[in-house]
Parts: C-alpha cells; sequence; structure tokens
C-alpha cells in the first residue's frame, strides 16, 4: 500500500464515520441516492472546519472534479469486493471449498484497497477545495452546523431525487455526529428545506 499523507479530513472523516449510527446512515443515503459519501463527509468537514459551506457553483465542480475517480475508482472496487462477498464466487461446480477462503482473503484485500481509494479521493477533495481559504476558528458551532447541513442536503438536492424522512433522520444522525455538543433537537431545525 502506497504511503499517503496525513490529512485533517481523512481523519475527521475516520472518526465522524466511527460514531453511533453514522455508518449505516450513510450507507442508507449512497444506496437510496447514489451518495458519494465522501462528498457528503466533505461537505460537513468543510463547514464543522470553519471553512464554509459547498453550494451552487462550488457544490458542482467539486462533484465534477472527483466524479470520475469515484466512479472507476472506488464503485469499481466497492463492486468487485461486494462480488467476492457472494456465495457464489464465480467459482467452478465441484471445485475444493478451500478455493471459496482464498476468495474470502482476496475480499479483504480488495477492502483494503478500496479504503486506500477512498482516501485519494479524499485528498482530491482538499485539493479541489484549498481556495476555499482556511479554517476560521471564530465562527459558532451552531453556524457550523447550519452550513454542514445547508451543503449536505445541497448535494443531495442535486442528485436528483426528492428527500424524505428517512434522508433528514440519516442526514440528522450524521449532524450530531458532527457537531456532537449541539441538542439533537437544534440539529434537527436545521434540516427542513435546502
Amino acid at each position: 500500500m502506497a504511503r499517503l499523507p496525513k490529512s485533517e479530513f481523512w481523519d475527521f472523516s475516520l472518526t465522524v464515520y466511527g460514531r453511533d449510527g453514522v455508518a449505516p446512515a450513510c450507507l442508507a443515503l449512497q444506496e437510496r441516492h447514489g451518495a458519494d459519501v465522501n462528498l457528503l463527509l466533505f461537505c460537513c468537514w468543510l463547514a464543522a472546519s470553519g471553512r464554509g459551506a459547498l453550494t451552487g457553483e462550488s457544490l458542482a465542480r467539486t462533484a465534477a472534479a472527483v466524479e470520475p475517480w469515484h466512479r472507476e475508482i472506488v464503485r469499481g472496487l466497492r463492486a468487485l469486493r461486494v462480488r467476492l462477498r457472494a456465495e457464489e464466487v464465480l467459482l467452478p461446480a465441484g471445485a475444493d471449498r478451500s478455493f471459496k477462503g482464498f476468495a474470502q482473503e482476496l475480499r479483504k484485500k480488495v477492502a483494503a484497497v478500496e479504503l486506500e481509494a477512498e482516501h485519494i479521493e479524499q485528498l482530491l477533495l482538499v485539493a479541489v477545495a484549498a481556495p476555499l481559504g482556511p479554517a476560521e476558528a471564530a465562527s459558532p458551532q451552531a453556524e457550523r452546523a447550519r452550513k454542514a447541513a445547508r451543503s449536505a442536503k445541497a448535494y443531495l438536492v442535486s442528485l436528483g431525487a426528492p428527500l424524505d424522512e428517512a434522508d433528514d433522520r440519516d442526514l440528522g444522525t450524521l449532524l450530531a455526529a458532527v457537531c456532537p455538543t449541539l441538542a439533537r433537537r437544534e440539529l434537527e431545525l436545521l434540516l427542513p428545506s435546502p
């Protein structure tokens, strides 16, 4: 594996994604809308770090910049990993059962490469966002949460499907992990209408 540079965004993503309920919420948004979880987390990181919100043109430019990598590399590796998890792993009938174990070992290696590809995508996102400027520590957490909610919701709306209560619930879970010091009710007020 390549030694990738340290990244504040990557560290943020690992922390947030590891909090209760975030992985299932993000994966549900990915499944329902085809959302790029890295881009969703990026919207949240920019706002939470005081760098502002991605909306409109900046959101479209950022999404377009990483879309080829995400589509071809990240999704391609994910599809291969999922296929290797299947009961029927393209092995010929009557093949020794040990071949299934070999396939599962390969799946673990593909999962590690997929994670590395996601890390590279995050580095690309940060490179695209460099013009947005450095973090501003002075903005209040509630303002950062408002910008994170606005950016994340704008991203999901840009995918073209109408959002529903399940989407608001999953976004609420993500925002609660991004801004853990804010009350859940305060976060819920941020979600109606993009």
